[in-house]
């Protein structure tokens, strides 16, 4: 049997690696759109934390 940490460890794993892909396919989107592939409804690009 899991311990309750194990189990949570595993659940902010699984969600943090959802988060990369969706973040990836994002992305990739944009870059197909800047390309010139018509059709697609890319979301906006999370802003990158500032520095300080």
């Amino acid at each position: 049997m899991l311990s309750e940490a194990a189990l949570d460890r595993h659940d902010v794993a699984i969600e943090a690696r959802g988060d990369r892909l969706a973040a990836q396919v994002a992305r990739l989107c944009r870059f197909w759109k800047e390309m010139g592939m018509r059709g697609l409804d890319c979301p906006a690009p999370e802003p990158r934390p500032q520095p300080g």
